[in-house]
């Protein structure tokens, strides 16, 4: 995550034990853990450490440079680490490209550990909403108007939580009244203009009943005026909370019964 030095207010990453700029000691710094890939060929191999389907499938493309469209990826090049996605539309959007390996490796990694709890979120909701189909008729046949009832009750509350779930408000970056907000899960947070960071707010009703109409995009871009959300601690808490939950742990490899939709990915934005 992106940080500010406390001497010469200079940007640098909590993965810098020291101010590239001015050298003094970053006291946010976090070591890396030995498990997180710090070159191309431990990225390989996590990936396939994970048991993650095909490339052609999860869309990254880890050591290649490729070239047709929706994909994110990796490679080098004459001692340079580039970072990249390529949107929808096959333009090409640079997320890094410098000599830090580890830098650029760790850029790709959280995208793809995002992107691998946004499937596992999907497949967990789609098993919700579609539990294991059996003859309804037959079943109700078999049943007596006290277990009919039940029944009844159980379907109509699966129809609520259904309707609910459509009308969740989706993760992203809105703009109500000048001014910018971030919707992540239940919470909303509000942009300090004066302070340039981000704090959680309680949000106008008109805002939260029609979120559409104020929507600007669920990923990063140049033209939201407001700093990077991601890039927050609020982000950075949510995301580990989300890795807590059997994601990352020894019981997280991929499972091949689950479905991967690199369509639902966000392909226009620039990552």
């Amino acid at each position: 995550m992106k940080t500010t030095c406390e001497f010469c207010n200079e940007y640098l990453s909590d993965t810098d034990e020291n101010c590239p700029h001015c050298g003094a000691k970053n006291p946010n710094y976090k070591r890396a853990s030995h498990e997180i890939p710090q070159t191309i060929e431990e990225l390989k191999q996590w990936y396939k450490d994970h048991h993650l389907p095909p490339e052609e499938v999860t869309r990254f493309f880890v050591g290649k440079n490729y070239k047709k469209p929706k994909a994110f990826g990796i490679y080098e090049e004459n001692g340079r680490f580039i970072v990249y996605k390529n949107k929808a539309d096959g333009s090409r959007a640079i997320r890094y490209d410098g000599a830090d390996e580890a830098y650029a490796v760790n850029e790709l990694y959280q995208k793809l550990k995002e992107e691998i709890s946004r499937q596992k979120r999907s497949n967990r909701s789609v098993a919700q909403k579609n539990p294991k189909k059996e003859g309804l008729v037959n079943r109700l046949l078999n049943l007596d108007l006290q277990n009919v009832f039940g029944f009844l009750i159980v379907f109509f509350i699966l129809i609520i939580s259904f309707i609910l779930s459509v009308i969740r408000v989706p993760n992203g970056y809105y703009q109500y009244q000048n001014k910018q907000y971030y919707h992540l899960d239940d919470s909303w947070y509000e942009y300090d203009e004066y302070y340039s960071n981000w704090e959680p707010a309680r949000v106008e009703k008109e805002l939260q009943k029609n979120h559409e109409d104020y929507f600007e995009s669920s990923s990063y871009s140049s033209d939201i005026e407001a700093s990077d959300f991601s890039e927050t601690t609020y982000y950075e808490n949510w995301l580990e909370s989300e890795n807590d939950d059997s994601d990352w742990d020894s019981d997280s490899d991929w499972d091949s019964g689950s479905d991967w939709d690199s369509g639902g990915t966000d392909w226009d934005s620039d990552w």
